[in-house]
């Protein structure tokens, strides 16, 4: 599985097209007694921007220090027993939020076809976003969601990452995309833990018809659900998730 030395963010995420997300390494050895105090209570989920627009807060406005992990391949890499024990290895360093992406591939470290260590494919049609297995979407990415949950972090959800995963909107077009945002939408509107995040080392971010197949599927998902917040990462050259011209969701 393949987990980037991000580990903490801290983030300030409008439901557009922006976010501002400033990474250091904390991968230093540590005393898991003094790191796991520093989560006490739970977050009331989902979070939300504040009224000033300068941080994130929960349901009741208490203040949200996202302190995160990037295990972006975990769905598609680690079987359920298996992810309960990394979120709660995670827990006891005080991480607070995790980047997970939806679907995996070769691109973002999971096999090439995308399916669970267990065989569980992705689209009963491979590739065909508007064919979603249940068995996959239904059970096991919310399972692994509601793990995170449990333990009081949020799940920073790549919906259709744009490392391995672009290659497949622009197979489906801009209808399936939206549909499958669609499908995304009503499917975990009620997993409380979630951010929507759009992208991943997005570096054709600029190129319309790319940009807008990515943005359709946000606009999917918003359409269906409009509770959650959305962020976005760009290309890492140019500090694109910095740039404010970009159009956003809606």
């Amino acid at each position: 599985m393949r987990t980037q030395a991000r580990a903490l963010l801290v983030a300030c995420a409008l439901p557009a097209f922006g976010v501002d997300v400033l990474a250091l390494d904390l991968s230093t050895k540590h005393d898991p007694s003094t790191t796991a105090s520093a989560l006490t209570t739970n977050p009331a989920f989902p979070l939300k921007v504040s009224a000033n627009n300068r941080c994130l807060v929960d349901r009741d406005g208490a203040p949200f220090l996202m302190a995160g992990d990037s295990p972006q391949s975990l769905i598609g890499n680690l079987s359920e027993d298996e992810a309960a024990a990394y979120v709660a290895n995670r827990e006891t360093y005080g991480i607070n939020a995790l980047w997970i992406n939806l679907l995996c591939n070769a691109g973002s470290g999971c096999g090439s076809d995308g399916a669970t260590a267990d065989g569980l494919v992705l689209f009963t049609v491979p590739g065909n976003l508007s064919t979603p297995n249940p068995a996959y979407f239904f059970r096991r990415a919310e399972d692994v969601i509601r793990l995170a949950d449990k333990r009081g972090m949020v799940v920073i959800l790549d919906p259709i990452e744009t490392v391995g995963c672009l290659g497949t909107l622009r197979a489906n077009g801009v209808t399936n995309a939206y549909g499958y945002g669609q499908y995304l939408g009503n499917r975990y509107r009620d997993v409380p833990n979630t951010i929507w995040m759009h992208g991943n080392d997005f570096q054709s971010s600029q190129d319309s018809d790319d940009r807008s197949l990515v943005q359709v599927v946000a606009r999917g998902i918003r359409d269906a659900n409009p509770n959650h917040l959305h962020a976005v990462e760009l290309n890492f050259l140019t500090s694109g998730s910095l740039e404010r011209s970009l159009p956003r969701i809606g």
